[in-house]
Formats: structure tokens, C-alpha cells, sequence
């Protein structure tokens, strides 16, 4: 199974920093695992093996390809795909070029998996800002969802790696409650459902 996505415009298909569109698919290799394969024009075809469910039948489930929108300024494209859907929420993951190598962006050693939307218990979202991914989180603090306790956690980027820099708490109502459950990177979806 392979999924090849549209090329929008040019700035965001650009993986090797040529100015040239690029293109990437996905290809199911079997037991939840899977290739993602980018063709650049400067640095060719290059593969990574990652993990995710197996293939869905319903769209917004599968593992597929979000988008490919530069994160950081860096002035080339980084590649989202989601990795995993709940009922309420989604996972998505990130790949970039950094030393000439298309790579899965780690944090702590780990490859990353953001948690975005939720139900009305909990929310999830994250926010690109220059240099920085915010990754921001709310849970009902009560039955009742009157009251919620956040966190927004700083990242900043060093290559294909997040290295937190700083993590905030608070209380908010549930007025504020939804900023949390958003994303917000160029083109990507946005949003409290995917």
C-alpha cells in the first residue's frame, strides 16, 4: 500500500534544500511497520523505517502523510505523518533532513509521537514557533470538565532532534481549555479534530 500526497506549493515539498520540489511516499511493509520514501532532487531517494498501525480502511485512521511545512525556519521541508488515531485523538511524527539524511525526529532518544485533539477530558496540541515546537496539554480537573490543568512544554530544535529547553503548568476553565487541543504549523491541519 503506498500513498503519494499532493504537492502543494514548492517551499513546502522542499526536503534538501535545492529549491526544487521533492516528493514522499508511504509503503506498508508489514506487522506495523512501514517506509517512508522521500525523492529529492539533490540527494535522491532515501528510506526510513518506522512504526505504526497497520492500514485502516477509514481515511482519517490510516497512517498517511499530513504535510511537509518548514517547522523551524530552517528553510527547507520537514514531513508529518500520522502514526496512530484513537477515537478523539491523533499521532502524528515528524521527519527531516539534517546532514544531508533523511531522519525520524527524536526527543530524548526516542522517535517523537505528538498527541493532538482529544475528547472533552483531555486535549493535546502543538504550535511551531521560529526555532521552538511547543507542545501544549490540558486534562479535566474535575468530573464535571469545569476545570483544567495545562502543560506547555518548549522544544527546540537541534537538527532532527527536540531538546526541551523549558515546561510550564497551570489551571484554566473550560473556556480556555480548547487552545490546548490545536495545532498550528504553516499549512498543517488545525484544529480540535482531525
Amino acid at each position: 500500500m503506498t500513498t503519494q500526497p499532493t504537492v502543494a506549493r514548492a517551499k513546502d515539498w522542499e526536503f534538501d534544500g535545492d529549491g526544487r520540489v521533492d516528493t514522499a511516499r508511504l509503503v506498508y511493509l508489514g506487522n506495523g511497520e512501514w517506509d517512508l520514501v522521500a525523492d529529492m532532487t539533490t540527494l535522491g531517494m532515501q528510506t526510513v523505517e518506522f512504526g505504526a498501525i497497520q492500514p485502516q480502511a477509514q481515511e482519517s485512521l490510516r497512517t498517511r502523510i499530513i504535510g511537509a511545512v518548514d517547522p523551524n525556519g530552517e528553510g527547507q521541508a520537514d514531513i508529518f505523518v500520522q502514526v496512530d488515531h484513537g477515537a478523539a485523538n491523533a499521532f502524528w511524527t515528524i521527519f527531516a533532513v539534517t546532514d544531508r539524511q533523511l531522519r525520524q525526529v527524536t526527543i530524548a532518544g526516542q522517535p517523537l509521537r505528538l498527541s493532538l485533539y482529544g475528547s472533552v477530558m483531555s486535549l493535546s496540541g502543538f504550535t511551531c514557533q521560529g526555532s521552538d515546537l511547543i507542545v501544549t496539554g490540558a486534562t479535566a480537573a474535575t468530573d464535571t470538565a469545569t476545570t483544567y490543568n495545562w502543560t506547555r512544554q518548549t522544544y527546540r530544535w537541534q537538527g532532527a532532534q527536540l531538546l526541551l529547553q523549558a515546561t510550564a503548568t497551570g489551571t484554566t476553565s473550560i473556556a480556555g481549555s480548547s487552545t490546548y487541543g490545536r495545532s498550528s504549523c504553516g499549512d498543517l491541519p488545525t484544529g480540535t479534530g482531525s
